[in-house]
């Protein structure tokens, strides 16, 4: 990080660059190394003595000795604070003065040291140093000058991209993180969709069981139960013709000219009386027990043919025909009204079979398209769910150095701005002078 920095941040040059062995760089450096390591001496030496001067007052004086202590430890802040901020002028001259000559760099070392305060302004090492001016130098104050000012906006360019990368990435990570809570919620819709979808076809499945079965029973009703009924229906619709005719002659008998005509009557009535009694079992109960009562009165009607006919007995004959007739129409009204039903529930029992076949068919490819859609969106979130983390990442890393890093970018616009400001207060005191 401090090398992409350093290299946003250093000023280009146009002057060439001369190096001398033993031109007395090193011993500069020498001399800085040993000032930097005497401030950092300083501050453990001040710690030291601020750890035996607690460790040497007495248990009666806690409070004096936590004062004592908040003391030393300022004292130790503000080396340390010191100390930073000549690391961080130092790497600024070094940024400033990168291409110039030696004596450019001389120059905005000594400029930039007397020129910038350390972080604590309160303390009598912080103040500024008046800083001469020595107009024949005016150049080299110029030159400083500019390397300061393209400094200053390299810096500032600096923390503009520094910031603006916090922003994208913080972009980043909130527009991802929507995107996989919006395919989420779609996952959760799609895995309800696939429920619902997976009840519909077990209903529908249900529902085809039961009326498969029920189409089944009706069927079995119709063809065990029903379809023989028609078998008897026709009988008795035969044996209900036959006895109308038998009606027919018995109210023949009473207007008979002779007795051989109430003779011929009577035969006919006997055999067709016969062909009843042969599909006698077909008749309703009552239509049996009225078919015997019916034969006496026949037979009674025989005994008496030769003379005369009893109109009582003709009465008593009809009367009972008409009972059996009665009770056949009501056994066939019956037949027909169990036929009817039973055709109806097997027709709708079958209608019924048909739709949830159809439906089953139609639910059950809902519920593969449910399912299919339910594992596209689990994998559109788990690959969006990853990305989100990745940007997570990526901006956290980023958020826990950029309060330091812009902290410092401040700290450096500061103090650039301070060597900058002294030197235009130099070089216009020397236009000053000139102009006098």
């Amino acid at each position: 990080r401090m090398a992409e920095r350093a290299s946003l941040m250093a000023a280009p040059s146009p002057y060439t660059v001369y190096v001398s062995v033993n031109d007395g760089s090193e011993r500069r450096n020498s001399s800085q190394r040993r000032r930097l390591v005497t401030a950092g001496l300083a501050a453990a030496a001040v710690a030291c003595i601020a750890l035996l001067a607690l460790a040497s007052v007495s248990p009666s004086h806690d409070d004096d000795a936590r004062v004592f202590m908040a003391q030393k430890q300022a004292e130790i802040q503000h080396l340390e604070e010191q100390y930073a901020h000549r690391e961080m002028m130092n790497k600024l001259v070094l940024l400033a003065g990168d291409g110039c000559p030696p004596d450019v760099k001389a120059l905005a070392s000594t400029i930039a040291t007397r020129a910038t305060p350390s972080s604590l302004s309160t303390s009598k090492l912080a103040q500024p140093q008046q800083l001469a001016e020595d107009c024949s130098r005016k150049s080299t104050y110029e030159m400083v000058l500019e390397q300061f000012t393209s400094l200053h906006a390299n810096i500032s360019t600096a923390a503009t991209v520094r910031e603006a990368l916090n922003t994208r990435l913080k972009l980043a990570k909130e527009t991802a993180y929507n995107k996989w809570i919006a395919a989420e919620s779609t996952f959760r819709n799609s895995a309800n969709d696939k429920r619902t979808a997976e009840a519909a076809s077990q209903y529908a499945q249900g529902e085809l069981t039961k009326y498969t079965a029920a189409a089944q029973a009706a069927a079995k009703h119709m063809s065990e139960e029903v379809l023989p009924l028609a078998k008897e229906k026709t009988q008795l619709s035969a044996q209900k013709q036959i006895l109308s005719t038998i009606a027919d002659l018995v109210k023949a008998l009473p207007t008979a000219s002779s007795a051989d005509a109430r003779a011929e009557l009577l035969e006919e009535i006997r055999h067709h009386l016969q062909t009843v009694n042969e599909n006698a079992g077909v008749l309703p109960r009552t239509g049996q027990h009225e078919l015997k009562a019916f034969s006496k009165a026949h037979a009674s009607l025989q005994a008496t043919s030769t003379s005369s006919v009893d109109p009582a007995t003709v009465a008593e004959a009809l009367k009972i025909l008409e009972h059996m007739t009665s009770d056949i129409a009501t056994r066939l009204e019956e037949i027909n009204k169990a036929t009817s039903t039973a055709e109806a529930e097997l027709k709708q029992s079958q209608d019924n079979k048909r739709h949830w076949e159809v439906e089953l068919v139609k639910v059950a490819s809902a519920a593969d398209e449910a399912a299919n859609n339910m594992r596209e969106a689990d994998l559109t979130r788990s690959s969006l769910e990853g990305v989100y983390t990745v940007a997570k990442q990526a901006y956290e890393d980023e958020e826990a150095a950029y309060g330091a890093d812009k902290q410092q970018y401040a700290s450096e616009l500061q103090a650039v701005h301070a060597v900058v400001a002294k030197l235009k207060q130099v070089l216009g005191a020397c236009s000053a002078k000139t102009a006098a």
